[in-house]
């Protein structure tokens, strides 16, 4: 009987992982894989100033909360 690893096997498995594990900071990777946006989108709101970022030596990452604005102003509530 094989016995199964219970760690991420790849580096995108990792990242989801980190998406879920409720982080401070996510990088622009870390939103892609929570909002579904392409990492070129992601971009253009953080130079737009519609997404708030920190740099973090070189390094962009983007606050929880911040993110959590930034999807709050943009839901529609249904009727």
């Amino acid at each position: 009987m094989a016995v199964e690893e219970s760690g991420p096997k790849n580096s995108r498995d990792r990242r989801q992982r980190r998406v879920l594990d409720g982080q401070l900071m996510r990088s622009v990777i870390g939103v892609v894989d929570a909002t579904g946006l392409s990492a070129p989108s992601v971009r253009r709101l953080m130079r737009q100033g519609e997404l708030g970022y920190c740099r973090i030596g070189r390094r962009v990452m983007v606050p929880q909360r911040e993110l959590e604005r930034f999807l709050a102003a943009r839901t529609v509530r249904g009727r």
